[in-house]
């Protein structure tokens, strides 16, 4: 057991207070050269919505009207991934970036990029 479980639990019980729920959505397969079928994986959880600090934005990497998503990383199922989406509050935005908040390699929240 990390000794960051608890703070992961504590993330978790204040973005579940504060935030909104969502679902995070990956859909996968649908390559190859027979094509095949897709599957989509979906997980719920609670998000906080933040803005990107002026100084973050670069006009490329990170886009003016990005957003920033701090998901709880205890109790997930499907950690956030570039070409998810996560569908919250009436709408669906595209992860573009995941940066995990870890201090010793065990995810306390994730830090998620996404684009309308």
């Amino acid at each position: 057991m990390s000794k960051y479980s608890q703070e992961a639990k504590d993330a978790y019980d204040g973005i579940e207070e504060a935030g909104t729920s969502c679902t995070i959505t990956r859909v996968t397969g649908g390559g190859g050269p027979l094509g095949g079928g897709t599957s989509t994986i979906q997980a719920d959880t609670h998000l906080v919505e933040t803005s990107f600090e002026s100084q973050e934005v670069d006009g490329t990497s990170v886009l003016r009207d990005d957003l920033k998503l701090i998901i709880p990383a205890h109790s997930l199922t499907l950690q956030p991934t570039a070409g998810d989406t996560v569908t919250y509050a009436g709408r669906t935005v595209q992860v573009i970036n995941t940066m995990p908040v870890a201090p010793d390699g065990t995810p306390i929240i994730y830090e998620v990029q996404a684009r309308r």
